[in-house]
């Protein structure tokens, strides 16, 4: 039993209720919007550690039945950056902050006093080099210097603008 790994339980108060919520994807594969529920009440336990404890065990049960026990792995929602490592962040796919690749753009995004803006970039109409150097000069040039949180070698072409480098 996983009973360290928290993933698909919530602490919740449910309508006066307070106990743990279970919640997974029904099929990961098929339909990952379709989502299997359980909430344990603490009332129906003896108490809160105890009603935990059967949320664990439900968990991991329906998942081993349903054959989705790699759904715990940590690893499963990291995501592939583009650039050859893997982040654990999923927001950030490129690995600065406010760019992004996905499969025929590289875009630029952020917020200025609250307002946000993004702009993309063809790498059919630019190439990826072009299109990558564009979306870093357009964020370099609302918000100024790039934070960078992997090795900079790992993009199509060197970074064009000036920018910091960040723990991951």
């Amino acid at each position: 039993m996983a009973m360290l790994n928290k993933k698909y339980i919530n602490r919740m108060d449910y309508d006066g209720a307070v106990g743990w919520l279970v919640r997974f994807p029904r099929n990961h594969k098929k339909d990952p919007r379709n989502f299997e529920r359980k909430f344990f009440a603490d009332s129906m336990f003896e108490d809160r550690a105890a009603a935990k404890k059967a949320a664990y065990i439900f968990r991991d049960k329906r998942l081993a039945q349903t054959k989705q026990l790699h759904l715990l792995d940590k690893k499963l929602h990291r995501t592939n950056n583009n650039c050859g490592e893997k982040k654990s962040n999923k927001r950030n796919t490129s690995g600065i902050m406010g760019i992004e690749r996905n499969e025929l753009n590289w875009k630029a995004f952020g917020a200025i006093n609250k307002k946000t803006w993004t702009k993309s970039f063809s790498v059919v109409e630019h190439s990826e080099r072009g299109a990558f150097k564009a979306a870093c000069y357009e964020r370099f040039n609302r918000h100024g210097p790039l934070r960078v949180s992997i090795k900079v070698g790992n993009f199509p072409c060197q970074i064009p603008v000036k920018y910091v480098k960040i723990r991951p």
